[in-house]
């Protein structure tokens, strides 16, 4: 901001590229600036046209991320929740934020939500007054929008238990066909180290053969989002950073499955010196 305000005024002597001047100062930061980066530069290729809605529109964190969204250039929030309480929040907070608002409660598309619903669940029992009760949940809205088409993803889980959070989305989007098992992926960064981790779901049993089957699927999103370093530049860390390359289980229950760590079960081939 300050470099930006120098050259419009005039008092910069020199002219800069600020997104090159922003990667600069990325990498001086640290590993963790420079992952965050990398992910800001990924989601700002779509020009500002994905449209995310998040449920818990009411939230102070929510509404200075929406704004976020729409400075950074990243997308469209779609903020759900009663519009006077969320004006209230924005004016308390000192922000402007153009982002659609749609109120559960008085939905003018509520009947049509309902009957999306209705199809997709009333093999399990789901009745029509069931449906129209369910469409006033925000986590139940919120993922029927992007199964519409009327948003491109969803965000949620701030103030919500994450299994309120997951069960809507799973009954609405299911699985892909032949996976049976659901499970978390976190990017975690420990000084110079970078790997991912995952995790099951609560009373997944048994967790070692579970562990076994979503580790490959964690290092192939890791891999196909660009998200996880090569084996070699892995293979760089500390001792108690990341070493493995290679999807292993650690011996602890806090992280059942990691797709990088030190503390493995036994020694990777790819991790051997």
């Amino acid at each position: 901001a300050i470099a930006r305000a120098a050259m419009e005024t005039g008092a910069a002597r020199k002219q800069i590229d600020l997104d090159e001047y922003r990667e600069q100062l990325a990498i001086r930061l640290g590993k963790g600036e420079q992952v965050r980066h990398f992910l800001m530069h990924c989601a700002q290729r779509s020009g500002g046209k994905v449209r995310v809605v998040f449920p818990e529109g009411e939230e102070p964190k929510i509404l200075r991320a929406a704004v976020r969204l729409v400075h950074e250039k990243i997308g469209q929030p779609i903020l759900l929740g009663r519009a006077e309480v969320i004006h209230r929040e924005l004016s308390r907070l000192g922000l402007e934020c153009c982002a659609e608002v749609i109120d559960p409660e008085c939905f003018d598309r509520s009947e049509e939500y309902a009957q999306a619903y209705l199809e997709l669940r009333q093999r399990k029992g789901v009745t029509l007054a069931d449906a129209r009760r369910a469409v006033r949940d925000p986590n139940v809205i919120a993922p029927l929008m992007v199964k519409l088409g009327d948003a491109d993803a969803a965000v949620s889980g701030l103030g919500r238990h994450y299994p309120d959070v997951i069960r809507p989305a799973l009954q609405i989007h299911h699985t892909a066909p032949g996976t049976h098992l659901v499970a978390g992926v976190y990017i975690m960064i420990v000084n110079d180290g970078f790997g991912s981790t995952s995790s099951l779901p609560p009373k997944t049993w048994p967790p070692s053969r579970a562990s076994r089957r979503i580790s490959p699927g964690a290092w192939a999103w890791s891999r196909a989002s660009r998200c996880c370093p090569s084996p070699t530049s892995a293979a760089r860390g500390t001792p108690r950073q990341t070493r493995c390359a290679a999807p292993w289980s650690w011996r602890g229950n806090a992280a059942r499955d990691c797709a990088s760590t030190a503390r493995c079960r036994r020694t990777p081939p790819s991790c051997r010196s």
